[in-house]
């Protein structure tokens, strides 16, 4: 077996490499492993006192009103409707307590009136809303 020639840059760069990605892995590793056995920093004085979970309230006063949901308007101009259907959407408020099956009921009746096409409407929809468990 011939040993290889260190004198060849080509071989030298190779050699090299292989050396700095050895040592940053086992740099990477130590600080993993460190960070492991240390464990998250702890807050306060006395470390017998681990922090509960913290509780916020929204800054925003509770609304007074029923949340309704959007009306999309129709339009013959395709940029138009999908502009109005997209605002819809992505306006959603989460905490209005609609599912998201509401939001696509508002969008199917606007959207397809004679319901011809609703499965693959439905389907289209469902897909850039989340989920109900979401």
């Amino acid at each position: 077996m011939k040993t290889p020639d260190l004198s060849e840059p080509r071989t030298r760069r190779r050699l090299i490499t292989a050396v700095g990605a050895a040592v940053a892995v086992l740099v990477l590793a130590g600080v993993g492993i460190y960070g492991l056995l240390v464990g998250p920093p702890s807050h306060g004085n006395d470390d017998s006192e681990t922090p509960g979970p913290m509780v916020t309230a929204p800054s925003d006063p509770i609304p007074t009103t029923t949340p309704r949901l959007p009306v999309v308007r129709a339009s013959d101009d395709p940029q138009t409707f999908a502009r109005n259907v997209a605002t819809a959407l992505f306006e959603w408020d989460t905490a209005s307590g609609f599912m998201p099956l509401d939001y696509t009921s508002v969008v199917l009746d606007v959207g397809d009136p004679t319901g011809q096409e609703q499965a693959g409407l439905a389907s289209d929809i469902a897909a850039y809303l989340p989920s109900r468990d979401a």
